[in-house]
């Protein structure tokens, strides 16, 4: 089964067409072939925008454990009386926020299952490929409500349109807006960061 998956992903990486549905494509046949290997390589970010293109809650493995940070975060600050939490949950997504996380993961997935890494290695395609993701997820926020977490009670994250920024080499394709909510604080809890690629 993984040769059929990588043949099929090879044609469509090579093929250079970067609509949604190859997007979608693509995105489904590494979730494929994440669930069927084992590797010791972490693809966490991969796998979390993976599950993001192809579900609508989340309930799969990566988004749990990302969840289940958030909640120990909160378990840590709960328990110092402190309510400032913006930095330090900044910081834990900033890899699930940034673009250069998941082109290097995906290029790295790529290279492991001797696919073809054009869309990670030329600008032009890459940022062809995050516009056509970018649109698959335009109308699919992601919700967790699962509960075996303490306080965090539900995680929704929509895409949303970006500031404009541009640096060297980069620049924000669309935002991420994550809004928490507590079984233990009445305010949600939220945040924009710029998808940068």
């Amino acid at each position: 089964m993984k040769p059929d998956i990588q043949s099929k992903l090879r044609h469509v990486l090579e093929s250079g067409r970067i609509t949604e549905v190859e997007v979608v494509y693509i995105m489904a046949g590494i979730r494929k072939l994440l669930e069927h290997g084992k590797t010791s390589t972490d693809f966490r970010t991969l796998e979390f925008f993976g599950d993001w293109a192809l579900h609508v809650k989340m309930d799969r493995r990566a988004a749990v454990r990302m969840i289940k940070q958030f909640d120990d975060i909160w378990d840590a600050h709960w328990s110092r009386n402190e309510t400032g939490l913006g930095q330090e949950l900044g910081e834990r997504v900033l890899d699930l926020t940034d673009g250069t996380t998941m082109r290097d993961q995906l290029r790295a997935f790529l290279r492991a299952n001797q696919l073809p890494t054009t869309i990670c290695d030329e600008t032009l395609a890459w940022q062809r490929f995050i516009r056509e993701y970018g649109n698959v997820i335009t109308d699919c926020p992601l919700e967790y409500n699962l509960v075996p977490v303490k306080h965090v009670k539900s995680v929704t994250v929509s895409r949303k349109e970006a500031m404009e920024f541009e640096g060297p080499g980069m620049r924000a394709r669309f935002a991420l807006e994550w809004r928490l909510k507590f079984f233990d604080r009445k305010d949600d809890y939220s945040w924009t960061c710029d998808f940068v690629a």
